[in-house]
């Protein structure tokens, strides 16, 4: 996973945004400990909030493991629930 901090310059990719632990949701509208459920930010929306004490930038390109197995997981409980509902 790639962390940018303030001192870092901010690439024109999309980016995750992190602070103390939680990812922001969609328009920073609160915090989420799912990737699945976190906004994607602009270069641009980045810098604005990193003006905030605390706020870490990642780039969605360096959570592509964690994405891959998360959704993985999610696919294989979801394929899950399925079985169990046709025996409902």
């Amino acid at each position: 996973m790639e962390v940018l901090t303030k001192s870092h310059q901010i690439r024109p990719v999309m980016h995750f945004l992190r602070r103390n632990g939680g990812w922001f949701r969609p328009k920073a509208a609160g915090y989420t400990d799912e990737i699945g459920e976190a906004g994607i930010f602009t270069a641009a929306e980045v810098l604005d909030y990193m003006k905030a004490e605390g706020v870490e930038a990642v780039t969605v390109h360096s959570m592509k493991n964690d994405i891959r197995r998360q959704a993985e997981e999610a696919l294989a409980k979801a394929s899950k629930l399925f079985e169990l509902a046709l025996h409902l």
